[in-house]
């Protein structure tokens, strides 16, 4: 096939604005239930969280009389919103920040964009797509909108802007393939709402699916991939024919399911920023397919001009299947891969199930938190989860989680991010006391925080700061504010108690609820747990800052699961809602 012309939307005339929540009680380290008490109630949520992040509240918000965190949910906004967060809050959230023109509005604000690429739905994920606690095994069984990826730019101006990129098309319920198509939406702050407004949509007809994205800090130059059939033509260079192992990289026998394979990757680059124009595109790989392994995720090094291509792959001899991962430094300068960084194949023993990476400018250095089917050591039922700095020669194992077979994982690696000192923190998902092989209902998961260095040494114990006894804590996100400072977010999914009743499955891969708390770099909570009634997040999506005090993302509007039936929602949804959550505290 040959790339076809794409279709671009100015304007934000399809988009309106939701203000959701009303922002998070802060209370310094150390929350109560008498200094939450102290709050309106219609705007924090009392949890029960620990002082020392071990543990936050009970996945259906009724500890201790805990109460929702949406007071002001669904109140419509006309951009004159004057709504006070919180009653007892140390400062006017609607007056001016000191040293800024425009308000500080706390809390989160939702902008629904009515009209996505082509008129089609969010795409549904595939077939056998490999979930942090179970996988979508069967044709038309994936329950969420397909993985979605996000960058931002322009964050230190008043409208910091967000890029989201993502899959459009029906589900297909006859069988394994979808006709689905790729789509990036870019929106900007209006610094006067605290809400986004779509600026553009852009629609890629020839690409199967758009992953990762990234842009440099002014917007001067944006990235993303491109999933796209082995016979397109139309590309500018071809990073693999030049490869010293390009036979391992193209791999063009059928793995897994026919239909599936074998696709290339490919980058596509506007160097001035501007989507409207026709894209510099580069072929990245030529062995992605089967099995929906891992992520495809695209950090952008402008301090040292690379960029950083975590890719599920198929790579391996010819007629190897293996399913695995590329970690590649591609070379803006000539678009040539740097061989002696990164890998090519595989960044731990095993199958990789998750492949999450972050660029640190402090180094201009790249590594990933990955997590695998198997070990190093061989031990039957027992799953890794490691951390490999590019310049490592292999992983290094620093927790493991339940295997019940060969792709069905209890845990695994979450979101990876740069320290300001060189080092890393990251999110896993996995029970902290020592595993059991097999999949115990009974015992569930939490999410744990861990720190490296600069040199990609561990940094003391994994701390558990999302934990319940009855609820399985998943879905995890962070994202930094600023100062050491950071957004937790989690899901919460099976219930122990409710064992036995017959929607175990849907719950491991769609939460009843969604949290989100403020905590420190060592895990310690600034704000008290906060259920979100009307917002939700993908599972392995990454959130990204919008400036200091600032987080975005972007999802589909329903997200979990009914409350009394545990009704699935569609996975097919005809919009797509964009958020930016506002701290409580402003920047200085």
């Amino acid at each position: 096939m040959r790339v076809t012309e794409r279709e671009t939307t100015k304007g934000s005339s399809n988009a309106h604005v939701r203000w959701l929540h009303a922002g998070l009680l802060v209370c310094g380290l150390s929350c109560t239930d008498d200094a939450a008490a102290e709050g309106d109630a219609s705007s924090a949520t009392q949890g029960t969280g620990d002082s020392d992040g071990a543990s936050a509240t009970d996945s259906r918000g009724s500890a201790d009389g805990s109460t929702g965190a949406s007071g002001a949910s669904n109140t419509a906004t006309d951009g004159n919103t004057d709504t006070d967060s919180n009653g007892d809050s140390n400062s006017d959230t609607n007056g001016d920040t000191e040293g800024s023109d425009y308000p500080w509005i706390p809390g989160i604000a939702g902008t629904v964009q009515d009209e996505l690429p082509g008129a089609e739905p969010l795409a549904c994920e595939w077939d056998w797509t490999i979930r942090l606690l179970a996988p979508f095994p069967n044709y038309g069984a994936g329950h969420a909108p397909r993985r979605m990826y996000f960058a931002s730019c322009d964050a230190d101006t008043p409208s910091p802007r967000l890029l989201s990129s993502y899959t459009v098309g029906p589900k297909n319920t006859e069988g394994p393939i979808d006709e689905t198509s790729g789509g990036l939406t870019i929106s900007a702050l209006n610094p006067e709402t605290n809400a986004l407004e779509v600026e553009s949509t852009h629609h890629f007809p020839e690409c199967k699916s758009m992953h990762g994205v990234a842009a440099a800090g002014d917007c001067s130059t944006v990235a993303a991939l491109c999933r796209i059939e082995n016979t397109a033509t139309g590309w500018d260079h071809d990073a693999i024919a030049e490869h010293p192992n390009a036979d391992w990289l193209t791999n063009e026998n059928e793995c897994g399911n026919t239909n599936k394979m074998n696709d290339h990757m490919w980058l596509y680059e506007w160097p001035d920023g501007d989507l409207s124009k026709e894209p510099t595109k580069v072929i990245v790989h030529k062995s992605i397919g089967s099995w929906e392994y891992g992520q495809n995720t695209l950090r952008y090094g402008e301090d040292d001009g690379t960029y950083g291509i975590a890719l599920k792959t198929t790579t391996g001899p010819t007629g190897n299947c293996h399913e695995a991962d590329s970690f590649m430094i591609l070379d803006r300068s000539d678009f040539s891969f740097i061989t002696d960084r990164g890998w090519d194949w595989a960044c731990a023993t095993g199958h990789t199930t998750h492949n999450r990476s972050a660029y640190n400018p402090a180094t201009q250095m790249y590594a990933m938190l990955c997590s695998t089917d198997w070990n190093d050591d061989g031990v039957p039922g027992q799953s890794a989860i490691s951390f490999r700095m590019e310049n490592a020669s292999s992983d290094t194992e620093f927790h493991y989680s339940p295997l019940y077979s060969n792709i069905w994982i209890k845990g695994g690696a979450g979101p990876l991010l740069p320290r300001p000192d060189g080092g890393f923190l990251g999110l896993i998902v996995g029970e902290p006391a020592p595993i059991v092989a097999g999949y115990d209902d009974t015992i569930p998961v939490e999410v744990g925080l861990v720190r490296f260095d600069a040199s990609g040494n561990q940094e003391g114990d994994i701390v558990w700061v999302a934990s319940h006894d009855d609820s399985y804590y998943a879905w995890p996100q962070i994202a930094p504010l600023g100062d050491d400072r950071y957004l937790l977010g989690w899901g919460a999914g099976l219930r122990v108690s409710d064992i036995g009743r017959g929607d175990r499955d849907r719950s491991l891969r769609i939460p009843w609820t969604y949290w989100l708390m403020e905590i420190d770099g060592q895990g310690n909570p600034l704000t008290e747990p906060s259920e979100m009634s009307d917002v939700g997040w993908g599972e392995v999506n990454e959130m990204v800052p919008l400036g200091t005090g600032r987080v975005a993302w972007s999802y589909a509007p329903d997200a979990v699961l009914a409350p009394e039936t545990a009704e699935v929602p569609d996975c097919n949804q005809d919009s797509l809602v964009h958020y930016v959550y506002t701290s409580e505290t402003p920047p200085p």
